[in-house]
């Protein structure tokens, strides 16, 4: 199936394939920044529109599927019904109802962001993935909503700069960690 553009003169980079996800507050500030005057944003907002309604079939913002719309094979997602690598976003909520696990998952690999939350809604951990492993920042957070330890990873293992906060928000500790091991020293800092 051919890729619908969304907006001919950004068609080079905001392309919409079948299967893709994607946010529609970020396509949307791509393009209302990307044009000038208040006019084509209004025509840009109503073509939008339009065609979210008749399109419908065709446009798809966002899939997104509870675990029981998928299964897992060999590390890879499917959906249920048809077999097909699933892409979009995979949910897991808790008996309750409230979101518990949010993961974008592209050709049936955690891709993207996931973002784990409390009980409460309150989000828990926010991390990025690449083909099934951690890859990118590594953003703990505790149950008051607190930024408590930030790390990033390359391939699976930490890499980078591990930080510890305060409740206040200032630095407790930092570490330099390679390939998943403590690397040098590290510093413990006082509250400020």
């Amino acid at each position: 199936m051919q890729a619908l553009q969304i907006y001919k003169p950004l068609s080079n980079f905001v392309t919409y394939e079948p299967d893709q996800a994607f946010s529609v507050p970020l396509l949307t500030n791509i393009l209302l920044s990307s044009l000038l005057n208040s006019s084509k944003k209004l025509f840009f907002l109503i073509t939008c529109l339009i065609l979210l309604l008749v399109n419908q079939n065709q446009l798809v913002i966002a899939k997104e599927a509870t675990l029981s719309e998928v299964f897992l094979k060999n590390n890879t997602i499917y959906h249920v019904n048809s077999n097909d690598l699933f892409t979009g976003i995979l949910r897991k909520n808790f008996y309750s109802g409230n979101k518990k696990i949010l993961s974008q998952v592209k050709n049936g690999k955690l891709n993207g962001y996931t973002e784990e939350y409390y009980r409460d809604g309150i989000l828990k951990y926010k991390y990025l993935m690449k083909d099934n492993k951690l890859n990118g920042a590594f953003l703990f957070y505790d149950t008051l909503g607190n930024l408590s330890t930030s790390t990033s990873y390359s391939d699976g293992l930490e890499n980078g700069i591990r930080e510890t906060y305060w409740l206040s928000g200032s630095k407790y500790t930092t570490r330099t960690v390679i390939n998943g091991k403590p690397e040098g020293l590290g510093f413990n800092y006082y509250e400020t």
